[in-house]
């Protein structure tokens, strides 16, 4: 077990990585590092910080000393990685390798410290109560995501549904102009067939009533439409 002395110091350095953690936008991004950023590692500071944060509240004095002693290690190289990203500057000898060696030690550093006491977490949480914190905070999340499912859902369906009114309405508008368009076509045409037959039918009603008036005035009456052909062609040749 640790004694008061690890205890001390372990929550000295949790304390020290925190403060460091909690100002993240200064460890990602500067607009003298041009487009060089740590974005690498945002999450991993956001992990580190959860962890931190966890511990100081958490009764570690039930922990195995080797355990402080280990992650209290990797928290102090934490510590000096984060120093290393505040003095990062461009004029230095290659700062885009420079940069990716500091992103993948500090990445190490922090799993290291995170896995190094993670086996006792489940335990201490248990002793602090937090076991049942976190339940109902997790459930709480889950709550709050079913309901913006829900919000986004009912969303959705408006919206499909005037995608679905207006789409009949479209239809519509674009079926009654079809249809007049096609009804002024069959006009015209009608129209123009009953012209060009208009000539026809005038002839022949002449020509039907110059024959009534022949055959009547001659008192004959052909039996057939080729024999009154025949003897009007022959009237009218005499």
């Amino acid at each position: 077990m640790a004694n008061q002395g690890q205890i001390e110091e372990f929550k000295a350095r949790c304390e020290a990585v925190r403060q460091l953690a909690s100002r993240k936008a200064h460890y990602i991004r500067r607009p003298e590092w041009g487009t060089i950023t740590f974005e690498d590692i945002e999450g991993d500071i956001d992990m580190i910080l959860w962890f931190v944060e966890e511990m100081a509240s958490l009764p570690i004095a039930i922990v195995n000393d080797n355990v402080i002693d280990q992650t209290m290690s990797h928290l102090l190289k934490v510590e000096q990685y984060f120093q290393q990203i505040g003095d990062f500057s461009l004029v230095q000898r290659d700062p885009n390798s420079m940069r990716n060696n500091i992103v993948s030690r500090m990445k190490t550093e922090i799993q290291g410290a995170i896995s190094t006491m993670g086996p006792w977490i489940p335990l201490l949480a248990l002793r602090a109560g937090k076991i049942q914190n976190w339940n109902a905070q997790m459930k709480g999340d889950r709550d709050d995501m079913a309901e913006l499912l829900r919000e986004a859902a009912a969303h959705v369906e408006e919206r499909r549904n005037e995608i679905d009114a207006a789409t009949r309405e479209a239809a519509g508008k674009v079926g009654a102009a079809e249809f007049t368009d096609e009804f002024h076509r069959r006009a015209e045409e009608a129209e123009k067939r009953g012209k060009w037959w208009l000539w026809p039918t005038g002839i022949f009603a002449a020509l039907s009533l110059v024959g009534a008036l022949i055959f009547g005035l001659l008192g004959e009456t052909p039996s057939n439409p080729w024999e009154a052909i025949y003897r009007l062609g022959g009237r009218v040749i005499a």
